[in-house]
């Protein structure tokens, strides 16, 4: 009898632990959000997420990173050279891994955007950069990269809205993701600190109220070339 009874108590502690558990892991957000802010249980949940954190960017850390070869790209106006093309599915999967372990990180987005956008896939380039946009609409790069994605597929009304939406981003806004972003500072300590970022956005802005000029123009014309208006002017993706 005794037996019975203490596996009974066992059981009424364990079946309430085993739960409290599960909610800390994240299971239930809306009961963790509650237990937040109760002391003792915030203090576990924000233990627990620290140590999530340090084991995420560990593995992250495993992972080949794309740094390099994305810093060369700084380095080089125009469009990437077919060989160099070849090396973009393990950066796919790099940037993917980062969205596994850190799902809000515009900045991945963004740069799976790119990626799609060098192996010929508009589609998937348009919905990752959609995707930065829903986490972050203060960064002017991810506008303009997207406008010129949507000129190529012929998709004018869409990239007239987003160059128009870029020049309402401030310079300011920009320049605080660019440096202060992980994932840009590894690009950029890879490739030279000294790379003009600042130069280069105000070379956006101008570009982007430009075009925004010559594509109504451009679409009056019986025979258009919108192609050859961005690369009269060098308007191509940037990463920053």
């Amino acid at each position: 009898m005794l037996n019975v009874l203490s596996k009974v108590f066992i059981a009424f502690l364990f079946i309430p632990l085993m739960f409290l558990v599960i909610v800390i892991r994240g299971d239930f957000p809306v009961i963790r959000e509650k237990l937040s802010k109760q002391f003792l249980f915030s203090t576990l949940i924000h233990q627990r997420d620290e140590i999530q954190s340090k084991t995420q960017t560990t593995m992250l850390n495993q992972a080949i990173s794309p740094s390099h070869y994305l810093a060369a790209l700084l380095a080089q106006e125009g469009e990437i050279e077919e060989l160099m093309i070849t090396s973009y599915n393990g950066y796919l999967q790099y940037y993917k891994t980062v969205l596994k372990y850190f799902p809000r990180n515009a900045q991945a987005y963004a740069l799976l955007g790119f990626s799609y956008y060098h192996l010929g896939d508009y589609e998937n380039s348009i919905e990752y950069y959609e995707k930065a946009l829903f986490l972050d609409q203060s960064f002017f790069w991810t506008y303009y990269n997207l406008g010129i994605v949507y000129l190529k597929t012929k998709q004018y009304g869409k990239a007239f809205y987003h160059f128009k939406a870029a020049l309402d981003i401030t310079p300011e806004d920009t320049l605080k993701k660019i440096y202060f972003s992980k994932i840009y500072q590894q690009i950029r300590t890879v490739y030279d600190l000294h790379y003009p970022v600042e130069i280069k956005l105000r070379e956006g802005y101008q570009k982007c109220k430009w075009i925004l000029v010559m594509i109504p123009l451009s679409l009056k014309q019986e025979h258009s070339n919108i192609s050859s208006l961005l690369n009269s002017q060098k308007m191509y993706l940037q990463i920053f």
